[in-house]
């Protein structure tokens, strides 16, 4: 009886899997995070389909997957951004958000200085007015 030599099997040839092109551009969560680096008062929150940043309590910003924001704004700012093409009045369902909440769409296209400029007018329209600010408690 004889042994048969049988020839090694070649493995079978499998193509690797290409990985899915990434957007060289960052993710605006990642751009409004940076702008905010220096506040010791941020929090971030998952919320409104993104990821909303929280400055001194209050929320300021929401940066959507989709590259949307949503900032906060005084009044005053709300109607003259409103004449911008790129700005509408944000909708959550069929509601539209109640005054002092603005949405940029394409916000993760903006150029820095003017995602800086929407970033810093949210942390202003959040701090608490003067007579709104806490003082010391009265014990009872």
């Amino acid at each position: 009886m004889g042994q048969e030599r049988s020839e090694p099997r070649a493995e079978p040839h499998i193509e690797p899997r290409a990985e899915p092109q990434r957007d060289p551009r960052p993710r605006l969560a990642d751009r409004v995070r940076a702008l905010l680096a220096d506040r010791p008062d941020v929090r971030e929150v998952r919320m409104f389909g993104g990821t909303a940043f929280m400055v001194a309590g209050r929320l300021a910003v929401s940066a959507s997957a989709t590259g949307g924001l949503l900032a906060h704004v005084t009044e005053e700012d709300a109607a003259a951004l409103l004449e911008r093409d790129d700005v509408e009045r944000p909708v959550m369902g069929r509601r539209t958000m109640s005054h002092g909440w603005l949405a940029v769409p394409r916000a993760a296209r903006l150029p820095d200085d003017e995602l800086r400029a929407w970033v810093d007018r949210a942390v202003a329209a959040g701090r608490p007015a003067r007579a709104e600010r806490p003082g010391p408690t009265a014990q009872r």
